[in-house]
């Protein structure tokens, strides 16, 4: 839509190529290098924002390496601009934090889990595969099989659909407000 591809603009991406934001919490993990080093061997014709929280080895690798991968990829590390990458993006592929799916939902983009902790986010993972948000697969190889699938089929069109339907953007204020209501 018109604003990905302004926001994409100001950040000097591709205005209209598929955009993916990769991240893996503020440890940086869930395998995050395997999943772009497949892309490469696939020849994925996207671009890809990655976000490798305090996992400085793994953002100056990936530094070192980005214009070897045959799409344009864009590094940082920790950062507080999670936001501004979220509009830029087309899909989200990250671990299965609430905070993370929460903020995806309220950007309106799909997911793909790649990890996540037992017991604590396992909850996040049933509800993104009930309510068809996104798909789970902790194997580079699927997540890039599944990103190829979504985008060939009119699953990824249904899959935003769903999105907005869950999606709760203004819900920080309607809690507000039923606070404010018993006051």
């Amino acid at each position: 839509d018109k604003e990905k591809q302004a926001a994409r603009r100001r950040a000097r991406l591709s205005p209209k190529r598929f955009t993916i934001l990769l991240m893996g919490g503020g440890e940086g993990g869930g395998g995050m290098r395997e999943i772009i080093a497949e892309f490469k061997r696939t020849g994925f014709n996207g671009q890809i924002i990655v976000i490798t929280g305090r996992n400085k080895s793994l953002e100056t690798r990936l530094r070192k390496e980005a214009k070897t991968f045959g799409f344009p990829l864009r590094v940082f590390g920790f950062t507080n601009q999670v936001y501004e990458l979220m509009s830029e993006s087309d899909l989200i592929i990250t671990k299965a934090g609430p905070g993370t799916i929460a903020e995806a939902l309220a950007m309106n983009l799909p997911i793909i889990i790649t990890s996540w902790l037992p017991g604590q986010e396992e909850g996040n993972v049933e509800f993104v595969v009930r309510e068809n948000v996104g798909r789970v697969s902790q194997d580079p190889r699927r997540v890039v099989e599944l990103v190829r699938e979504l985008r060939e089929t009119a699953e990824f069109e249904e899959m935003k659909k769903n999105v907005k339907r869950v999606s709760r953007p203004q819900a920080a204020l309607e809690i507000a407000r039923e606070i404010f209501s018993f006051i």
